[in-house]
């Protein structure tokens, strides 16, 4: 048993450092497409506001182009999107995100050792981000599991594997 109650997974338990250099993989997959749009966004808007100086001398930004902002938003909303069909809707379906798969790495259920489906991998992501907001206690904890689970993990009843 682990700190949180649960037997061994059907395979070997993928460590700490391997499931951190995934989430990087992961979370540097996700940057770059919200980077496709948010550097031309950040452009438009420093090159198309309107700028003024400060009796500082100090240069502020006055006003912005919309297109601007409404590029950087959809930026924003591609970093999300893809962040969740990686880490959620396609690690949920086939076990992996692209991150684990280049490291052969799996989120399987206890039971069964298959993987989680889209809704319960949708809801391990949403719980890893709403768990790491607490100082990033759910990550910590898997430093004293055994099995180096973290809290949503645990919560979603899941393991991450190495096959």
């Amino acid at each position: 048993m682990t700190p949180g109650g649960s037997s061994a997974p059907p395979h070997a338990s993928a460590g700490l450092s391997a499931r951190a250099l995934a989430a990087l993989l992961d979370t540097l997959i996700s940057v770059a497409a919200g980077l496709v749009l948010g550097v031309p966004a950040i452009a438009i808007i420093v090159l198309g506001g309107t700028w003024t100086r400060r009796p500082d001398g100090a240069r502020v930004l006055e006003s912005v182009p919309p297109a601007g902002l409404v590029l950087l938003a959809v930026a924003l909303l591609a970093l999300v999107a893809v962040a969740a069909w990686n880490r959620g809707i396609r690690q949920g379906r086939t076990g992996q995100s692209l991150g684990k798969r280049r490291l052969g790495l799996f989120v399987v259920t206890r039971d069964s050792g298959e993987s989680l489906g889209a809704g319960r991998g949708l809801l391990r992501w949403v719980l890893s981000l709403v768990l790491a907001l607490p100082c990033l206690l759910t990550y910590l904890w898997a430093v004293v599991d055994r099995q180096a689970r973290t809290w949503h993990d645990l919560l979603a009843d899941a393991w991450v594997v190495r096959r």
